[in-house]
């Protein structure tokens, strides 16, 4: 059933889910290289660095956004070189980072990328691509989601698991998937179905004249249906998911507009006529401008499966919404502590808590499993054709989705929910569920942030600005405006 259209008192994301602890990973004051924004109130977003003693420091003036400092050869040996001013305590901004804790007289936090294209791909899990034909195969059919899951795991679902998309066994393997069924029980022509029809209307002496015929055509009930030997049977299901969670390409789609992303400790969003909608716990990693992964975050690519399973053309349509994209708490570059070894080993946790005592914990997103690398989207991503001037953010997607509520067959968030994504090398992104125009945009758009950092003189062209804007342009610099 669809969430409720009317007011639902929600108390925001609790205390205890913005503590140093309940964010930061362990060891984070010894180890890594953790950046990100706040909003200051009456200044504007700040680019800040993660002390080790817990303290933020704002070195905006020297990296004006954060997709300049993720430009960067060496982004994390580039933040710590970089001087700035300090904001005071982390623990202070994160208990004011709830979106019913910002008082506007206390920086708060915002999601840490800013001018990135943020991507997400879909389907890189086994498990998941099973999950999607389930869902297609039953929103068509009406047959019950977990009859159709439990036909699919017995004759591909372990193979899936071990197989590499884009393969000769992988195509092979879809081509078994598309393939139609092969008849079940007693298939009768129709013109057979007719014949017998007329010789049964002329009573019984027009069953005894034609003796013969309904010998012959019950000898061919007897046979069985009419299997073709030279025509190849398989599963007989949609093949738009297994074509992209098997095949060369991977599906690549564009999660949110620059700066609509929601950070730790923020509303995000549904829409409340969803009635299969979920959070879905994922790995960003962050490009630079030339597509070489500089780090990572967390994500929750918030999903409304009812219109993505009536069609999968729209998916713009159940991906991006207002809220709908979460990022954070923090990017931890990559240094001598971290690197995409760690990344595609991690363990995604997801944590779900209601207001109506539903509780969900212990599920994790094993990148380990991933059928389609970090490094393989990325390259996709930045394949001929493309390109993203200021860096990208990828969702690497998910291997799991909550199923049921309180025995519901399909799971629907409800107004309140307090969703946790964690893991140990990236720390904790917490925030609460609203119906998408309830979400408070945390930071103005891309026009204002310009005005912004133009009035606050961080908008420095540089010495070398013209030069790379005349050899870009392929005219001398000399000759340039």
């Amino acid at each position: 059933m669809a969430d409720s259209q009317t007011e639902t008192v929600t108390s925001g994301v609790p205390a205890d889910k913005v503590t140093l602890d309940n964010t930061l990973p362990k060891g984070w004051d010894k180890e890594g290289t953790f950046v990100g924004r706040v909003m200051i109130p009456g200044v504007g977003p700040a680019i800040v660095r993660l002390e080790k003693n817990g303290t933020l420091t704002d070195i905006t003036e020297t990296y004006s956004t954060m997709s300049k400092l993720c430009a960067e050869a060496d982004p994390a040996a580039a933040a710590w070189k970089a001087e700035g001013k300090s904001l005071g305590k982390l623990s202070d901004i994160l208990a004011a980072s709830p979106t019913d804790q910002r008082t506007g007289k206390t920086p708060h936090l915002l999601a840490p990328i800013d001018l990135q294209t943020v991507k997400a791909a879909g389907v890189t899990f086994a498990v998941s691509l099973v999950q999607r034909m389930v869902e297609e195969e039953a929103e068509k059919t009406g047959r019950p989601a977990k009859q159709i899951e439990e036909e699919i795991e017995a004759v591909i679902g372990g193979s899936l698991r071990e197989l590499e998309p884009g393969t000769e066994k992988a195509l092979k393997l879809l081509d078994h998937i598309k393939a139609p069924k092969k008849p079940d029980g007693v298939v009768i022509p129709q013109n057979m179905v007719e014949e017998i029809k007329d010789i049964v209307a002329g009573g019984v002496a027009g069953v005894a004249s034609h003796g013969a015929k309904i010998l012959e055509y019950l000898g061919l009930i007897a046979k069985g249906p009419d299997i073709d030997p030279k025509k190849q049977y398989g599963l007989g299901l949609s093949h738009h998911y297994p074509a992209v969670g098997l095949g060369k390409l991977a599906e690549i789609f564009t999660k949110a507009d620059t700066l609509a992303c929601v950070g730790h400790g923020s509303d995000s969003g549904y829409l409340a006529a969803s009635n299969w909608n979920n959070p879905e716990p994922e790995v960003v990693v962050v490009t630079s401008p030339t597509g070489k992964i500089v780090g990572a975050t967390l994500g929750n690519d918030i999903n409304h499966r009812d219109i993505e399973g009536y069609s999968a053309l729209l998916l713009g349509e159940c991906k991006n919404q207002k809220g709908s994209c979460v990022v954070g708490p923090f990017i931890r570059l990559f240094d001598n502590s971290f690197s995409i070894k760690d990344v595609n080993t991690m363990d995604v946790e997801l944590e779900i808590k209601g207001n109506d005592n539903f509780t969900l914990s212990g599920q994790k997103n094993s990148m380990s499993q991933i059928s389609r690398s970090p490094e393989a989207l990325t390259k996709q991503m930045y394949s001929e054709g493309k390109e993203y001037k200021d860096g990208a953010a990828l969702f690497c997607g998910t291997m799991f989705v909550p199923k049921y509520r309180h025995g519901e067959e399909k799971f629907a968030h409800k107004e309140g929910d307090i969703v946790t994504i964690k893991t140990d090398k990236l720390g904790s992104l917490t925030s609460q569920m609203v119906h998408c125009p309830k979400v408070s945009q945390p930071e103005p758009g891309l026009s204002e942030l310009m005005e912004n950092l133009a009035e606050r003189k961080l908008l420095s062209r540089g010495p070398e600005w013209g030069s790379k804007v005349a050899k870009h342009h392929g005219y001398s610099a000399g000759l340039s405006a």
